[in-house]
């Protein structure tokens, strides 16, 4: 009886195992994807800065002009497939999205202290041809620091003089959506993902630099180079897991920026 018990568990393990994989792989999807990124409001320490809704200009130059932080939509639409599987997407399953440049030049006078970005997500349906879904727009802070460029800095890596520093403000969790694709599989949930693929890569900074932003000890930044047109390049992925920090790479390979520039909260459509 007791052996009899034992195959019979195994052999409901093995068909929950079964039915998990079907489910893991339903719904598989190529989707269409278009976002656009948008500065909704900023703040300075002072008068004669320039703002649009894709760039911040800030402070008086001493020689290669004002300082700006920019925003270029031009590759951030594209094609995508779902990712399977663990760890980190593959390249082939990653999209080209908006790119963000600090050019950090030496000035004097005003700088930035804070901007509010949005961002607006399309997601279209290509493999299996369903309605898109509905648009989506989320916002999240920056914090900024113009740091002095003399004296004891706060990123002590800093090459030049004082690296200025970038910090979203209350973190970046991971959000999923739930979509059913209406193939007979009933809904599934999808995680949208942003990475950041080259150059400066967004972490855990130290509590001198977390406190030189104003922000609290433990905030998620990064620093950028003076006299330096600092490109922060991201890519797109849809995935049927998260993908988070444990599953991240060194930062020469990818680094995870996060959910909140996509999407900072669940929904649902059919």
């Amino acid at each position: 009886m007791k052996t009899k018990s034992l195959r019979n568990i195994a052999g409901l393990l093995l068909v929950s195992a079964a039915l998990a994989t079907n489910v893991a792989q339903a719904g598989v999807i190529t989707w269409d994807y278009d976002i656009e990124g948008e500065f909704t409001s900023s703040t300075f320490n002072g008068t004669g800065a320039t703002t649009t809704a894709q760039s911040l200009s800030w402070g008086n130059s001493t020689g290669a002009g004002q300082s700006s932080l920019v925003i270029d939509n031009t590759n951030a639409n594209g094609q995508v497939n779902t990712y399977y599987g663990g760890g980190v997407p593959t390249s082939s399953f990653i999209g080209t999205s908006l790119d963000l440049t600090h050019n950090n030049n030496t000035i004097t006078g005003t700088f930035l202290t804070g901007a509010v970005m949005q961002t607006t997500v399309n997601l279209d349906p290509f493999t299996p041809d369903n309605p898109a879904l509905p648009t989506q727009s989320f916002s999240f802070n920056i914090l900024f620091a113009e740091t002095p460029n003399g004296g004891t800095c706060a990123d002590p890596t800093s090459p030049i003089a004082c690296n200025d520093i970038f910090v979203i403000d209350g973190g970046l969790p991971n959000f999923d959506f739930t979509y059913d694709a209406m193939d007979g599989d009933g809904p599934v949930d999808y995680f949208v993902n942003i990475f950041i693929t080259d150059n400066n890569v967004l972490s855990i900074l130290s509590d001198d630099i977390c406190s030189a932003a104003g922000a609290a000890s433990g905030c998620l930044g990064l620093t950028t180079v003076e006299q330096q047109s600092n490109l922060i390049p991201f890519g797109f992925t849809i995935s049927a897991g998260p993908v988070g920090p444990t599953n991240i790479p060194e930062p020469s390979s990818l680094a995870l920026f996060g959910l909140a520039l996509l999407l900072a909260r669940r929904f649902t459509v059919s």
